[in-house]
């Protein structure tokens, strides 16, 4: 992105706006005004009265260099220290979505850095396996896809209820509709907003005519429902589980979040696929003050060969200095991946059984890397 220059002050305060939109309206004018004092204007009408007098006499790089504005580039900041993780991936089979339940039920169970959190799982894939993994589910008749229970204050002849089946979807972010995440049975610290799975891959398929302006209605959602402060002071993190692919609800969830973790197997695909996700997550950083933290690479199956590190090499010197992808990389894979297909079957304890599993230490390592990435600690 070229350093380009504001031309008037309404130019200053639309940057402003788009990059902070996270902040309440007073915090961003304070913001602005901490700008204006650091720049050398001892009020914020001095600033404006500069830009309209003299065009260009700002660019978007000063703005961002100002103390003021660095320190709003911590993941932990966008959200009052509740952290988004979106578990992302082009293609499927990959282990994204195992990582995404592992890395909800360790985090709850004080498995994650050693502290239990409060999570909020988000199934926005339509296949719904996080939903699955972490819920109890029901078949519908004539319907491939499973469906949540109806609420317990659901109440079918309620006039309030009038349009609503009972059930909570993460679907519900974008809809009018109740948005209320279910307790999973694994966990007192873990809830999830299970997938609305036939929606879902309904909007995959339709997801390439969809315009400007309902892809930022997507986003705007996203951002609304994270921003709330009652959502903030419940969880300590939100693990999102996002379709394999290009598509826009995927791209709306990366858009908004703190941190990002990519799971791939790293074949030529594989690897041409992260090329197109780093440079997608390049783009997505360019127009925020908080840039999105890429918070491991996961190498699922990683095959020991001269052209896969040459791949992986090339990639490393492009983008290092942007994510330090070489200490981004996470070498340990899930070998004892039985193990995890254990636990989703019927009869079984279910994800709970596997801190117990051969499968634990590899898991750990992984997530300890993560975690460091992260925090700062493993």
């Amino acid at each position: 992105m070229t350093s380009l220059p504001f031309n008037n002050s309404s130019e200053f305060k639309s940057f402003t706006s788009r990059v902070c939109g996270h902040l309440e309206k007073t915090k961003l004018n304070q913001l602005r005004h901490a700008i204006a004092k650091e720049l050398g204007y001892p009020y914020i009408t001095n600033l404006y009265d500069q830009l309209d007098s003299n065009p260009g006499a700002i660019d978007w790089k000063e703005i961002l260099n100002t103390d003021s504005a660095k320190s709003l580039q911590r993941p932990d900041s966008l959200y009052n220290g509740m952290r988004v993780i979106v578990c992302a991936g082009e293609k499927g089979g990959t282990g994204r979505s195992t990582l995404a339940k592992i890395l909800s039920y360790y985090a709850a169970e004080g498995l994650f850095g050693g502290i239990k959190r409060k999570v909020l799982a988000i199934d926005l894939c339509s296949q719904g396996n996080l939903s699955s993994c972490l819920l109890e589910m029901e078949s519908v008749p004539n319907r491939l896809a499973k469906i949540p229970r109806a609420r317990p204050e659901y109440i079918s002849d309620s006039p309030s209820h009038e349009g609503w089946d009972g059930r909570s979807y993460s679907s519900s972010i974008f809809l009018d509709q109740p948005c209320i995440p279910y307790r999973s049975p694994h966990s007192t610290n873990l809830d999830c907003l299970p997938s609305y799975q036939d929606e879902y891959l309904l909007g995959e398929r339709a997801s390439s005519r969809i315009k400007d302006k309902e892809f930022n209605g997507l986003c705007e959602s996203l951002k609304s429902y994270f921003s709330n402060k009652e959502l903030q002071d419940t969880y300590d993190i939100v693990v999102i589980d996002i379709s394999c692919g290009s598509n826009a609800l995927a791209e709306a969830a990366l858009s908004v979040c703190t941190d990002s973790i990519y799971a791939l197997i790293p074949e030529v695909l594989g690897i041409e696929g992260l090329a197109r996700d780093l440079k997608k997550l390049e783009s997505i950083n360019e127009s925020r003050v908080m840039p999105i933290n890429c918070a491991g690479i996961f190498m699922n199956k990683f095959m020991d060969t001269s052209a896969n590190y040459c791949s992986l090499g090339i990639l490393n010197k492009k983008y290092s200095e942007k994510f330090d992808i070489g200490d981004a990389i996470i070498h340990d894979v899930l070998p004892l991946r039985h193990d995890i297909k254990k636990a989703d079957e019927p009869g079984s304890d279910g994800i709970s059984s596997l801190p117990q599993s051969k499968s634990h230490a590899d898991i750990m390592k992984i997530l300890d890397a993560i975690h460091l990435r992260m925090f700062g600690t493993s």
